[in-house]
């Protein structure tokens, strides 16, 4: 299917393009959209792994609570959870080909991940201006 694009704007902030959001009334719902998720993930073995995870996944589950039938419900939580493509040492895994180009595009990517996560950590001030979040 292909990489969703981050985006950014003044009204929206940052938003993920083409992003699913599926509303699930218990758990079967949720369950039955996990399993399509994970039917939609990228996998390739190589010398190290049989099933490699060549995509990152992201599950972010907001609970909605309502005081009665008639209330209009409220946002109680958000969970999420997030799932890594890994980093992989190429020479290891021998990897080669679509394989090898896969390799340096998720290692590029845990990388700038590592970015974004050290600018962040480093508080107002101390890091960079700008948070390379792509």
């Amino acid at each position: 299917s292909g990489a969703l694009g981050v985006r950014g704007s003044t009204s929206q902030g940052f938003y993920v393009e083409d992003l699913s959001v599926v509303q699930c009334r218990g758990l079967h719902d949720l369950e039955y959209v996990i399993s399509q998720g994970l039917a939609h993930r990228h996998s390739r073995h190589h010398l190290l792994n049989q099933h490699s995870s060549r995509s990152h996944a992201v599950l972010s589950v907001y609970l909605d609570v309502a005081d009665s039938a008639e209330a209009p419900p409220g946002r109680y939580g958000r969970l999420s959870l997030l799932d890594l493509a890994g980093s992989e040492n190429v020479r290891a895994s021998q990897s080669s080909g679509g394989g090898l180009k896969e390799a340096g595009a998720i290692n590029r990517s845990l990388f700038a991940l590592a970015q974004v996560i050290k600018s962040l950590s480093l508080g107002p001030g101390r890091g960079p201006p700008h948070v390379p979040y792509r």
